[in-house]
């Protein structure tokens, strides 16, 4: 998390979630902090769609799978969970484009693993987004998570 309240995100997932705060840097360079810590599931918090049952999904996923994605309809992801670290899902990735998602399961098809895909959501990128969500745009729905998408 960063700039999020604990409290908050607990209410949303529950106390038994570990939160931790974001490092400096880049996204690469955020998550791959983490990644030692594996069992893993990365999610941003610019997609208003998702809820605490994707979260949960992708959690029961990585009993059954090594790496839970959740699909963005922009191309990339909301969510990628792992249940070892895979750095090079990682790195050198052309994030904040179509190609994550295609470039994703290149490579996981170079590694011989198959991912759970969750359901398709959209993202909230650009202002023009919000007609997807009119709530947001008028302010009566609320995110409780500062996004990890750059």
């Amino acid at each position: 998390t960063t700039g999020g309240q604990l409290a908050a995100f607990e209410a949303w997932l529950g106390p038994q979630v570990n939160f931790e705060e974001q490092v400096e840097g880049g996204l690469t360079e955020r998550l791959l902090a983490f990644l030692g810590r594996a069992p893993v599931i990365f999610f941003g918090a610019d997609t208003p769609d998702l809820s605490a049952a994707h979260v949960h999904m992708a959690m029961e996923g990585l009993t059954t799978h090594e790496v839970v994605i959740g699909p963005a309809t922009d191309g990339g992801y909301y969510l990628i969970g792992m249940r070892a670290p895979y750095p090079e899902l990682l790195t050198d990735m052309p994030w904040s484009t179509d190609q994550v998602l295609p470039e994703t399961l290149k490579r996981l098809d170079a590694l011989g693993i198959v991912p759970l895909l969750l359901e398709r959501l959209s993202d909230c990128d650009r202002p023009e987004d919000l007609t997807l969500w009119p709530d947001l745009a008028d302010g009566r729905k609320t995110l409780v998570a500062q996004s990890v998408a750059e």
